[in-house]
């Protein structure tokens, strides 16, 4: 379920920037190397660079679009730090959904 959110996560980001922007600007979105950072990470460099925007207008507009995804709703927090945005997932909702799709599978079990 956290590889689902993480990829669903990349590629709306890479929607929006590119409907915005009409850019294809790749995003990362992975497990920060320090665990206590959270559970995701989102480094921003390469989308500043791409874009030539400041960092800081940078961190808050995709941060707005993280808030807005159809996965904000495994997301506990959000805590940008530098060039990374760093993500907390809701782990009572995750757990719900996955709960949800085992009773739901037909061949589970």
């Amino acid at each position: 379920m956290i590889d689902t959110v993480k990829l669903t996560l990349q590629q709306e980001l890479m929607e929006q920037l590119k409907e915005r922007y009409s850019l294809v600007i790749p995003v990362v979105v992975e497990e920060p190397k320090r665990p206590e950072m959270g559970d995701l990470s989102v480094p921003v460099f390469s989308i500043v660079k791409s874009l030539g925007r400041p960092l800081s207008g940078v961190v808050q507009e995709i941060t707005e679009l993280i808030r807005s995804s159809s996965v904000s709703q495994y997301i506990g927090s959000i805590n940008p730090e530098g060039g990374f945005i760093n993500l907390r997932l809701d782990r009572l909702t995750l757990a719900k959904a996955i709960i949800k799709t085992f009773q739901s599978e037909k061949s589970y079990g």
